[in-house]
C-alpha cells in the first residue's frame, strides 16, 4: 500500500478514531475521497464542498457537483464511524443493525428535505453552476453513504448482497476500506475543498490548480486567503486583475484583454 493508504488504514484501527478524524484525513488527502455517479465532466471546478447545510438543522459532510451537456447532478456525502456495524451478527439471518437503520434515515430526511426546498439548496449552490447557459438544465441530487468497515460484509455472500440491494440509482453505499480500494484501482486526482460562508465560498484547501475558478466566479463569490492568493500568484494566476473584478478568461490564468496586449509586444 502507498504511504497515504497506510496512514489512513492506520488511522481507521485506531480505537478513539472519530468521523471528523475521517472527515479531516479525507480534506487534505482528496485522492482518496470517491465520487460515484460521474457524469462525463468529472468533478465540477475540481472542487468538494465541506459541510454544506441544506438548512440549519441538517448539514452534510460533503457535496459536489458534476455534469453534462444535458443536465447536473448534486451529489451530497454522509460520513458514518468507521466502527459502526451494518449488519447484527448473525450468519442465519441478516438483519441491518441500528446503526445502519440509522444512517440511512439521514439519507432519506435529506431525499424529504430537497423535495420539498429544492429551489432555497440550489439557490445557495447558484454561483457554482457555471456556464450560465448550463443553469437551466435539469438538476437531479444523488447520495453517498460511507459507513463501517469491509470485514463485516465479506462474512458471506448474503451480507454483500444486502448492502447491494440498500443502494439505488440515486444512493450509493460503501465502506471506509472501499476508498482505498477505489484508490488503487481509479485515477488519483486531488481535488479542491470549498466551503460556504454566509452568501461566498471560500477555498478551505486549495490542492490543484483550478482555471475555472477565476475564469467563472468573481471575489464577492469567491474568496481566498493571503497565502492563497501568494500561491496562485506564484503559479501564474494575475490575482491583482481579479481582484477588481475582473474575470481571468485567458486559461482561467489572465484577462483576456492582458492577453492581447502581450501577444500584440510579441508580435512587434
Amino acid at each position: 500500500m502507498s504511504d497515504i493508504t497506510i496512514e489512513f488504514q492506520e488511522l481507521l484501527n485506531r480505537d478513539d478514531v472519530t468521523e471528523q478524524n475521517c472527515q479531516d484525513f479525507l480534506e487534505k488527502n482528496t485522492e482518496l475521497f470517491y465520487t460515484p455517479f460521474l457524469l462525463n465532466h468529472q468533478v465540477h471546478l475540481s472542487s468538494i464542498i465541506s459541510k454544506f447545510p441544506l438548512d440549519t438543522s441538517l448539514v452534510t459532510d460533503f457535496v459536489y457537483l458534476t455534469k453534462s451537456s444535458d443536465f447536473w447532478y448534486v451529489v451530497l456525502v454522509e460520513l458514518e464511524h468507521p466502527n459502526k456495524a451494518l449488519f447484527r451478527n448473525d450468519k442465519n439471518k441478516i438483519v441491518s443493525t441500528s446503526e445502519m437503520t440509522e444512517a440511512m434515515s439521514q439519507i432519506y430526511s435529506w431525499q424529504e428535505f430537497i423535495a420539498k426546498n429544492k429551489n432555497e439548496v440550489l439557490r445557495r449552490l447558484n454561483p457554482l453552476l457555471i456556464p450560465i447557459q448550463l443553469r437551466a438544465n435539469p438538476i437531479f441530487f444523488k447520495y453517498l453513504l460511507v459507513i463501517g468497515r469491509s470485514e463485516q460484509k465479506s462474512v458471506n455472500q448474503g451480507m454483500r448482497d444486502r448492502l447491494a440491494n440498500l443502494c439505488n440509482d440515486d444512493i450509493h453505499i460503501c465502506t471506509y476500506d472501499s476508498l482505498i480500494s477505489y484508490y488503487k484501482h481509479s485515477p488519483r486526482l486531488k481535488k479542491n475543498v470549498l466551503k460556504l460562508s454566509k452568501n461566498y465560498f471560500e477555498i478551505k484547501y486549495l490542492h490543484q490548480e483550478e482555471p475555472l475558478l477565476f475564469d467563472c466566479l468573481l471575489p464577492e463569490i469567491l474568496k481566498i486567503t493571503p497565502e492563497q492568493k501568494s500561491l496562485l500568484i506564484s503559479r501564474g494566476y494575475d490575482i491583482e486583475d481579479w481582484e477588481k473584478g475582473k474575470l481571468l478568461s485567458y486559461n482561467g490564468k489572465m484577462t483576456s484583454e492582458k492577453w492581447k496586449t502581450s501577444r500584440k509586444k510579441q508580435k512587434n
